[in-house]
């Protein structure tokens, strides 16, 4: 998974199905802390707004971390989203 995030840190400007795929692989690994800070950079250094399996595949991952206020961090955001 590691060479997977440093392929996707390179690429200049992902769209949102590779931060999806991304998000997707880092539930097989349990990796929370990187999953907030990729779901935070998609909310404030891109043009990208998340869909229903960035929401899905979030909060599949960090509903594991043991402080929850992540998840329901997420859960509001796609709330206010639509979702």
């Amino acid at each position: 998974m590691r060479n997977a995030r440093d392929l996707f840190l390179s690429i200049p400007r992902p769209d949102l199905f590779l931060f999806n795929v991304v998000i997707r692989g880092s539930t097989a690994n349990a990796a929370p802390s990187f999953v907030i800070s990729l779901y935070t950079h998609l909310r404030k250094n891109t043009n990208l707004k998340p869909d229903k399996y960035t929401y899905d595949f979030a909060v599949s991952v960090v509903s594991g971390f043991k402080d929850e206020i992540y998840a329901m961090l997420l859960h509001a955001h796609s709330i206010a989203d639509g979702f």
